[in-house]
């Protein structure tokens, strides 16, 4: 669990080079481009990178388009055209149907403007207009409706509901309304209907034709990869450097990959340097090395704060933090078992990464489920198991769960201090955080749990630590204000404080979450009791699932939020500049 480390590469060949050099890194796929600024690029000489990334876009859009028609029978499919042909054809079909279907939701919402009015006809009204008999369409709320002098106007209540009335006014002025009449289409419905249809009809005989070069997919498709490829050699070379005749190019490459990345250039003439980054290297890219256990948390890194090259790989204590927290959100062995099942579906489905994350945490999930007595919202001793009482009563106990969420952000909050210790070293402010944190848990446990005679022992051991807090943050104030060290000791000693019970109390919200979703089970539960069983058991299904896309949804936002807010601020400097060499396929 570390971060590889990276060599610089620098490569100088000839321009006329360059194109040949960059396909053997292409294929040996270990260089990691990095952009160099100094001169002019060199991908201009080399065929327009804007011109590929636009074939590569037409191409999808097409593929995109014939997966989406139902291919033509054998018998009607297109053979006789070249490919450059079928692309222009599927092109302008493809054109015109989108054009068709602008049109369809046009009428679509004209048509549900229409609807609460009635098929009334708009000559008539223009007649009645032009007769000096104003018509005046509105739609009024209830309030809005209450304001109106009915009494001085002759009007028609085309529909009404408990939230709006669709009134038409008659008049010879137009009233003065609390909101802006509507201006409605002028055409009547049962026409924009028959218009509507007339698109529909024309669309899928589009689709037909579409359908008749469907077999053309797979080629188009073989045809976008290649220039998907192409277009990140043409990326590749826009960040190379020129100064005619010489081409300069800079990179990473992974120490364990330095000597495929000396074979694959043997074979032409380049001049190549590889030396250790230097200190003041920005844009090293990252790589990290995990075993399968801590690996599918890389995705959850990466999707928020990310790692820079420079820090000590987390990747680990993001994956421990998630699978307490998420297990926490839940306290449910029956959601933990569709949390499990979750994560096997998404490995299933390619996304390896976030399968394992959902699966592990539904493994950790499921016991603690059981420690706490609850599956589906059912609670022991109350819907099972009558009599006897769960060890960890956080399901149905709201000051149990509160007292927890205090112990796990105390123990988060110390783990989050020792973490940018390991990071960053002893001298920060992290130590007296962390000596801090400590001195309060030794102050809890004397008060809570250890008996009268033993608890002078803790609050003694409280203050000692405390005092060495206080120490730290005068020997290695938070270096807010730069080198301030009078600004910087005041800063450490407010926020010190105010932030570690700030942080603390951030982690009741694991339980807030966890009590809520027990709330919503009970509820479906007690729901369903209320119907024969034919119908309940479909209810409680359905009801259990939207309970448990909703837990889901809390406790990916939440627990996230937790350790790369509340810990992560503490420990992870972060950074999303990750190792992409330049491959085959690397676009795809």
């Amino acid at each position: 669990m570390s971060v590889i480390k990276m060599l610089k590469v620098t490569v100088l060949t000839h321009e006329h080079d360059i194109e040949s050099v960059m396909e053997g890194l292409q294929e040996a796929g270990v260089l990691h481009i990095s952009p160099l600024k100094e001169m002019s690029g060199a991908a201009s000489r080399h065929g327009g990178t804007g011109d590929a990334v636009d074939q590569c876009e037409q191409l999808e859009r097409l593929v995109h388009a014939l997966g989406s028609v139902a291919p033509a029978p054998v018998s009607q499919q297109v053979d006789d055209h070249p490919v450059r042909k079928v692309i222009e054809l599927v092109e302008d079909l493809v054109n015109r149907r989108k054009d068709l279907v602008r049109r369809e939701d046009t009428l679509g919402r004209q048509i549900q403007e229409l609807k609460p009015w009635g098929a009334f006809d708009p000559k008539a009204v223009d007649e009645l207009r032009r007769s000096n008999v104003p018509v005046t369409f509105a739609i009024l709320t209830r309030e809005q409706w209450s304001l109106v002098h009915k009494d001085a106007w002759a009007f028609g209540v085309m529909r009404e509901t408990d939230e709006a009335s669709w009134v038409v006014f008659f008049g010879a002025e137009p009233p003065e309304l609390p909101v802006t009449p509507v201006e409605l289409p002028d055409k009547p419905l049962p026409e924009l209907k028959e218009e509507r249809e007339e698109l529909r009809a024309q669309i899928a005989e589009l689709n037909r034709e579409i359908g008749r070069f469907a077999h053309f997919a797979p080629l188009l498709r073989g045809r976008m990869d290649s220039l998907k490829d192409r277009v990140a050699l043409l990326e590749a070379l826009d960040s190379t450097a020129v100064d005619t005749p010489l081409v300069a190019l800079r990179g990473y490459v992974p120490v364990r990959e330095s000597l495929d990345l000396q074979r694959s250039l043997r074979p032409y003439k380049v001049l190549m340097r590889l030396e250790e980054v230097e200190p003041d290297d920005s844009d090293v890219p990252v790589m990290l090395k995990n075993n399968w256990l801590v690996a599918g948390f890389e995705a959850v890194l990466q999707t928020f704060s990310g790692i820079n090259y420079r820090e000590k790989d987390v990747t680990w204590a993001v994956g421990l933090l998630f699978i307490i927290f998420g297990s926490l959100c839940l306290v449910d062995a029956g959601y933990g078992i569709m949390l499990l099942a979750t994560g096997i579906a998404l490995a299933f489905r390619g996304q390896k990464d976030f399968g394992r994350v959902f699966l592990f945490t539904g493994l950790v999930t499921i016991p603690l489920g059981l420690l706490s007595g609850q599956a589906f919202g059912l609670i022991q001793g109350r819907d099972f198991s009558l009599g006897t009482e769960p060890i960890l009563p956080l399901a149905n106990d709201p000051l149990s769960a509160f007292n927890f969420s205090l112990v796990v952000g105390g123990i988060a909050m110390t783990f989050s201090y020792m973490i940018a210790i390991w990071q960053r070293g002893f001298k920060t402010h992290a130590t007296g955080n962390l000596l801090l944190v400590l001195a309060v848990g030794c102050a809890a446990v004397s008060a809570l749990v250890l008996p009268e005679d033993q608890a002078g022992v803790g609050k003694l051991t409280a203050g000692v630590l405390g005092s060495l807090a206080l120490i730290g943050w005068l020997l290695f104030p938070e270096p807010v204000f730069g080198g301030a060290r009078v600004p910087n000791i005041i800063w450490t000693l407010y926020s010190g404080v105010t932030g570690l019970i700030q942080d603390i109390l951030s982690h009741m919200r694991l339980f807030g979450i966890a009590l809520s979703g027990s709330i919503l089970a009970t509820v479906v539960n007690q729901i369903g009791m209320q119907f024969p069983l034919l119908v309940t058991i479909p209810f409680a299904v359905v009801g259990h699932i939207f309970v448990y896309a909703l837990a889901l949804l809390s406790l990916y936002i939440h627990t996230n939020r937790l350790i790369f807010l509340e810990v992560g601020s503490k420990c992870i400097d972060g950074g999303h500049l990750y190792y992409q060499p330049l491959r085959r396929g690397a676009s795809s």
